[in-house]
C-alpha cells in the first residue's frame, strides 16, 4: 500500500505519513500510548485513498477526529503545549540549536544521498529522536546514527561520504567549486542551486 505523502509547503518538503509522530504528538496531548496508536492508525487508513495532504490539513483531520472523543486532548493537541518540543543539538562548538529536518536533509544531500532517501531519513530521526525524550542531544550522537544508518541501509561508500563532509563542515575551510562551460548552458543555474544545497 502506498504511503500518503505529507505535504510541509513551510520546510518545502513531501515525505510519507508517519504513524509513530502522530502517536508522539497525541501522547504530548494527553492520550496513553494505546488510544494515540489506535487513534493514529485510523488516519493512517483514513488516508489510504489520498495521494497527498499538507500539514495544515492533516493537523485539522486529526483535531476535528479528537474533538468527536476528547475535547480536552483535542485542545492540548491544538495549542502550541500540545505539540512535541523539537529535539535540541549541540554542535561541536557547544552550540545548542533546534533540530532542522531541512538543514539535515541537506547535509545528506551533500553527501550524495538522494532527496527521497534523504527526507525519509530526516522525518524518521525526528521521530526516533522524540522518542528518546533527551532534550540536548551531542551533535556526534547524531552523527553516529546517521553514519550507522546510511551503512546499513544504502552501503559504506555513501557512509564514509557522509562523515568526510561533515569532517569538512566542522573545519571551516572554504569549499571552491568550478563551473564551466559554453555561453547559456546553465551555469549560473547549477552554482545557484549548488550553493542553496552546500547551504552557501
Amino acid at each position: 500500500m502506498a504511503k500518503t505523502l505529507v505535504v510541509d509547503k513551510v520546510e518545502d518538503t513531501r515525505v510519507p505519513f508517519l504513524r509513530g509522530i502522530l502517536t508522539r504528538s497525541l501522547q504530548e496531548a494527553g492520550l496513553d500510548f494505546k488510544r494515540a496508536y489506535d487513534f493514529s492508525s485510523a488516519i493512517r487508513n483514513e488516508l489510504s485513498g489520498s495521494d497527498e495532504i499538507t500539514t495544515d490539513a492533516l493537523r485539522e483531520r486529526v483535531y476535528r477526529r479528537l474533538l468527536r472523543t476528547d475535547a480536552r486532548v483535542a485542545r492540548a493537541y491544538r495549542s502550541p503545549a500540545g505539540t512535541p518540543s523539537r529535539p535540541m543539538i549541540r554542535d561541536f562548538e557547544g552550540q545548542v540549536l533546534p533540530f532542522s529536518e531541512l538543514t539535515y536533509r541537506r547535509s545528506l544531500e551533500a553527501s550524495g544521498t538522494d532527496m527521497e532517501t534523504a527526507t525519509t531519513m530526516a522525518r524518521q530521526l525526528l521521530e526516533h529522536l522524540l522518542m528518546r525524550r533527551q532534550e540536548v542531544i551531542p551533535s556526534a550522537v547524531l552523527g553516529r546514527l546517521t553514519y550507522g544508518w546510511l551503512r546499513r541501509t544504502q552501503g559504506e561508500k555513501i557512509a564514509r561520504r557522509y562523515m568526510v563532509w561533515v569532517d569538512y563542515r566542522q573545519q571551516g575551510r572554504p569549499l571552491i567549486l568550478l563551473v564551466g562551460g559554453t555561453p547559456g548552458c546553465g551555469k549560473s543555474t547549477v552554482a545557484a542551486e549548488l550553493a542553496n544545497r552546500l547551504e552557501k
